[in-house]
């Protein structure tokens, strides 16, 4: 009778900490959703002063957060005075923001600039291409910036993607996607 009696508290006991363990697990597990949640609220409601803080901490709590402070750098990009627009411009280079690219291609003035720009392609280069063919299609950017220089520094990577731009029936970026292919010098036009 005793050792059942043990046996019900050991049953109990072990139950009772595995269940903590779980407990604790979920905890952690939920730990980075949690913040997210927390400075994604702190955001919305905080100055620009304390936004620019926030914004560097939701960069690495998922891809959620990230886009937020991602937008919100664009718009600061576009609209915020020289100071905060030097920083944003920093914050989407170290982050490596794809989206950007449409933002920071015509900014692009020295070497330093290039070589981070640089780092976007090497990071995502098949979105890389993605996103310069649609910028190719934007009348409204410097074409030189999109074409010129940023097929280039992807290099052959890009050939099959301007070469099948060439197939398609846009006579101005076929023409673009032409020029680009030149540019990058291959055996492929």
């Amino acid at each position: 009778m005793v050792t059942v009696i043990r046996r019900g508290r050991s049953i109990a006991l072990s139950t009772a900490a595995v269940g903590l363990l779980v407990m604790i697990a979920m905890g952690i597990a939920s730990r980075q959703r949690i913040s997210a949640e927390w400075y994604s609220w702190d955001f919305r409601s905080a100055d620009d002063d304390a936004r620019w803080e926030i914004a560097g901490k939701l960069e690495g709590l998922g891809p959620q957060p990230r886009a937020m402070a991602e937008h919100w750098y664009l718009e600061k990009l576009k609209v915020g005075s020289m100071l905060e627009q030097g920083l944003a411009e920093e914050r989407l280079y170290e982050m490596l923001s794809l989206a950007a690219l449409p933002a920071l291609l015509p900014r692009v003035g020295g070497d330093d600039q290039r070589a981070r720009l640089r780092r976007i392609f090497e990071a995502h280069p098949e979105e890389a291409i993605t996103m310069l063919i649609r910028i190719m299609c934007d009348e409204s950017v410097d074409q030189d910036h999109a074409i010129k220089w940023p097929f280039a520094e992807i290099g052959r990577k890009a050939v099959p993607s301007l070469l099948e731009i060439l197939r398609g029936s846009w006579p101005e970026l076929r023409a673009r996607s032409m020029e680009a292919l030149c540019m990058l010098n291959t055996e492929a036009v």
